[in-house]
């Protein structure tokens, strides 16, 4: 890729702040223009913020924070570097759902000093999600309240893979630049979108919990072949008490596709695949009301909705 004259300015700026003091704040040209932290302008609840920095040494380790006006850090990311390009870094923060629309700010951080190197004014745009009421089988209200120790030792193995950070982990690149993956189907039916938000009711009638769906559903035959939306390597396959037959993809260091209910697994733990090879087929395992694939994408540990990474028309 060819430097912007910014990209390569970057350098300059970086060997300064190296040079000076940590105490010294950044200019208000460098907070104006980001010194070069190229990243959107605007984002919504539940969208996943790809962020790059160019020019800096090999080995550069830093963070990535959305701070809220009041200072607070609202999400974080690590830095990972490009593949072949070990000067350039980039970034993924998830920004939660419920996060309040407004005036927001990206600041990057040099490790372990915290050192500030760029801000970015970044705008959380207003999001609504839909609220639908779903009523409970007994087969499902059991399979969600019932203790079962294997439930317990498979959440710990789901939640050992979504938390990991493999920084060689860059498989989808192009997510850094513009969304560029296809739908998991060659059909497309959503029946439910990112962010729903969900009323329980239990098999006799009565109000039994809310909770927030963290994915899109696809309604569709079960054997109906479900296709990788973009490069990853499969860091988890496997039946699960709760979500069924599930594969978890990893796109990026801290990035991860995850699809459930599947009918059958056609990939093992290890495998890569390019975008539009199989993973297995729809079905309705686990804690399912009938033949769907659900589609999720976590980002460093932050729900976000799969379609920011879908390739528009």
């Amino acid at each position: 890729m060819v430097r912007t004259t910014h990209a390569a300015a970057s350098l300059v700026i970086a060997a300064l702040f190296a040079l000076a003091a940590p105490t010294v704040p950044l200019s208000a040209t460098q907070r104006a223009e980001g010194a070069w932290l190229l990243a959107p302008d605007a984002a919504r609840p539940g969208d996943p913020v790809f962020a790059t920095w160019f020019g800096l040494e090999p080995g550069f380790s830093g963070e990535l924070r959305l701070l809220a006006a009041d200072g607070s850090a609202k999400a974080r990311a690590r830095s990972f570097a490009l593949p072949g390009r070990p000067q350039d870094f980039a970034f993924a923060l998830g920004l939660a759902d419920t996060l309040a629309p407004g005036a927001y700010r990206l600041e990057l951080l040099a490790l372990p000093d915290a050192f500030p190197l760029a801000e970015k004014a970044i705008a959380v745009l207003p999001r609504d999600f839909r609220i639908s009421t779903v009523r409970l089988t007994a087969a499902a209200s059991a399979a969600r309240d019932d203790p079962d120790p294997r439930r317990e030792e498979q959440a710990v193995r789901y939640q050992r893979a979504l938390g990991n950070f493999d920084q060689a982990g860059v498989h989808a690149p192009e997510l850094l630049h513009s969304p560029d993956f296809a739908w998991p189907l060659a059909g497309i039916r959503v029946t439910a979108r990112f962010g729903d938000r969900r009323r329980y009711l239990s098999p006799a009638g009565k109000p039994a919990g809310e909770s927030a769906h963290y994915g899109i559903d696809f309604g569709a035959s079960t054997g109906t072949p479900v296709l990788s939306p973009g490069p990853g390597k499969v860091v988890l396959s496997e039946f699960r008490v709760l979500t069924g037959n599930t594969v978890i993809l990893e796109h990026l260091p801290g990035v991860y596709s995850i699809f459930m209910h599947m009918d059958s697994l056609g990939v093992a733990t290890g495998d890569s695949k390019l975008r539009g090879e199989a993973l297995g087929t729809v079905g309705s395992t686990g804690f399912s009301t009938g033949p769907h694939l659900h589609w999720e994408l976590r980002v460093n540990g932050t729900a976000c909705d799969p379609e920011a990474l879908v390739r528009k028309p």
